[in-house]
């Protein structure tokens, strides 16, 4: 399945904000500090932005995003720092979606985790810290 060029576009529109002591955003593409600091805090070189919310892009009611964040934050916290966050649209056209950043997680395992909980797409970021969208679907940018 692929996603439109404007479901893209507004995924690299997105606000991912981070819920740290020092709360950041990350922006696709713009190099983060406060990610840096983390990576080094925690001894980590990379890291991704998952949620579980609304599969597919398409909008579920509040109790089944709350128990698909359940699981991931379950299967994730086993292995992985994880941190609070949310996904805000800046044009307001798409709801604030729970997410977390998940620190030490591979590309490739952020990505599958992704695709078992229907997503079209991640955010990961390498040592560099410059987030880069993930599509699961098609391209990645």
């Amino acid at each position: 399945m692929n996603i439109s060029e404007e479901l893209t576009e507004a995924y690299i529109k997105t606000h991912y904000i981070v819920l740290h002591e020092k709360q950041f955003t990350l922006r696709i593409g713009k190099r983060s500090n406060n990610l840096l600091e983390i990576f080094k805090e925690q001894g980590v070189n990379c890291g991704a932005f998952v949620t579980a919310c609304n599969p597919y892009s398409r909008i579920v009611s509040p109790e089944i995003n709350t128990k698909l964040l359940s699981e991931l934050y379950s299967i994730l916290s086993n292995d992985y720092m994880v941190i609070s966050g949310i996904a805000k649209d800046p044009e307001s056209k798409w709801p604030l979606e729970k997410s977390f950043m998940v620190l030490g997680i591979s590309m490739e395992d952020a990505m599958n985790i992704g695709r078992s909980f229907n997503q079209n797409a991640l955010v990961w970021c390498g040592m560099n810290t410059i987030p880069k969208l993930l599509i699961l679907t098609e391209q990645n940018f």
